[in-house]
């Protein structure tokens, strides 16, 4: 897969720094995952067997097409082309692939003026 510098691509492709990754987030089976950047879906699955559900966006369609052939049986996974920062979601953990940050959030609302830039 070719990068393209415009959307400021980086792909994680260690297995090993993706399981860290997940585990230190303490990802419990109550929370909602919104993870910015699918990327080539190091992280998804993790997410998803971790948590009730994961939103994952990337502006990448061609990313997002190849996600949800490759992840079709991830029945907690929401796939979604488009800038993530302007999606209306509710979640509890923010995973931005871009800066591999989990920062878990609480749900009163405050999130929305960070994110939903309209």
């Amino acid at each position: 897969m070719i990068k393209r510098k415009f959307l400021g691509q980086h792909f994680l492709n260690s297995k090993s720094i993706a399981e860290f990754i997940v585990n230190e987030a303490q990802i419990s089976k109550t929370d909602v995952v919104f993870e910015i950047g699918t990327g080539l879906g190091m992280l998804t699955p993790l997410l998803c067997k971790k948590a009730q559900k994961v939103i994952s966006v990337d502006a990448d369609e061609r990313l997002i097409k190849k996600a949800k052939f490759e992840f079709s049986t991830l029945h907690n996974l929401v796939l979604e082309s488009g800038d993530g920062f302007k999606k209306k979601h509710d979640f509890t953990i923010l995973f931005l692939i871009f800066l591999i940050l989990g920062v878990k959030m609480l749900l009163n609302g405050w999130h929305r003026t960070l994110f939903l830039m309209e």
